[in-house]
């Protein structure tokens, strides 16, 4: 396993998931939003996702981390409150069967009932996922979201006529050289109609 491949997204990370449709040239969606659960543990480094919107999960090599937003936590707590997930964090096997786990201490062991679990300093306060930037603890405006304003029409035609080294000053002079004589001809042309 090489940690570049296999460690690139923390579990609990929010990302926008990229599919790869064939063909790609059709209107479908290509990204889902979905939460990281961790390395498939393959070759190509691809990443287990739950997709929020379908709520299965998906294998995808391809995606884009981005930070947290409120709505997205707002979502996730709304998906557990449909299925009655509750506070708990249930672990399930292939089958959704739950996973026993081999540390388990006995009930009736009073000698070691209390020793897994240690009080934390503040119950009410929740823990954050470490890793995991939330929207609200961003300093400055979010790039992954928010659009640059569109340039005004004279300052992207000075910097095409810039990027195109074009000099306005030595065009104006090489148009009016060239128009000069026009408007002379013309002139021309209209006192020798007035003659006849």
């Amino acid at each position: 396993m090489s940690a570049k491949k296999h460690c690139r997204v923390l579990p609990g990370s929010y990302c926008e998931v990229h599919n790869e449709p064939s063909p790609s040239n059709t209107m479908v969606t290509r990204n889902h939003d979905g939460i990281a659960l961790g390395p498939t543990g393959n070759l190509q480094g691809s990443v287990k996702f739950y997709c929020l919107n379908t709520g299965q999960v998906l294998k995808r090599r391809d995606f884009t981390e981005l930070p947290m937003s409120d709505s997205i936590i707002k979502r996730v707590d709304a998906i557990g409150k449909k299925k009655k997930q509750g506070r708990k964090f249930r672990f399930l096997n292939r089958k959704k069967l739950p996973f026993s786990w081999t540390d388990e201490v006995p009930k009736d062991d009073k000698e070691s009932q209390g020793l897994l679990e240690e009080e934390a300093p503040f119950p009410d306060v929740n823990a954050k996922l470490p890793g995991v930037d939330l929207e609200r603890d961003q300093v400055g405006p979010n790039p992954a979201v928010e659009d640059e304003p569109e340039p005004a029409f004279e300052a992207r035609a000075a910097e095409a006529l810039t990027n195109a080294n074009i000099r306005m000053a030595d065009q104006l002079v090489a148009a009016r050289a060239v128009t000069a004589p026009l408007v002379e001809a013309e002139s021309l042309m209209r006192s020798c109609t007035r003659s006849r």
